[in-house]
């Protein structure tokens, strides 16, 4: 996110961060220079992550985390990758049950684990 598109944002971040109106609006319309810390205090209520490896990370007002490409992601689906990595690995080491479908059954708990339904079924099936 660009300097002049958090200037765009809510009156609730000038509001926030105690900048005087005139202030806000020389930045806007391009007349001063936004001050660094500035820029940072925006990113931050803006829910951009300044850490090395998360560029292009940020949290929604949401609460969900969206990665550079704009996917959303829930403590339920990120949970869910790490319940699914662990059953993948289970499934590598052998540990199978004669008669079941391991495949179909790790399908089943993943979308349980989302709460969705799995593509094409509908709320009947």
């Amino acid at each position: 996110m660009n300097e002049r598109d958090l200037l765009c944002c809510a009156e609730s971040s000038r509001l926030k961060l105690g900048i005087h109106r005139t202030t806000w609006g020389r930045w806007r319309n391009g007349q001063s220079r936004i001050p660094r810390a500035a820029i940072v205090a925006l990113q931050a209520l803006a829910g951009e992550i300044f850490a090395d490896g998360w560029e292009g990370w940020r949290f929604g007002r949401d609460g969900a985390l969206y990665d550079p490409t704009g996917i959303r992601h829930t403590a339920g689906t990120i949970e869910a990758w790490q319940w699914l990595r662990q059953a993948l690995d289970a499934l590598k080491a052998g540990e199978r049950v004669p008669g079941k479908d391991p495949a179909g059954e790790l399908r089943a708990e993943l979308y349980r684990r989302l709460q969705t339904r799995p593509p094409g079924r509908s709320a009947e099936s």
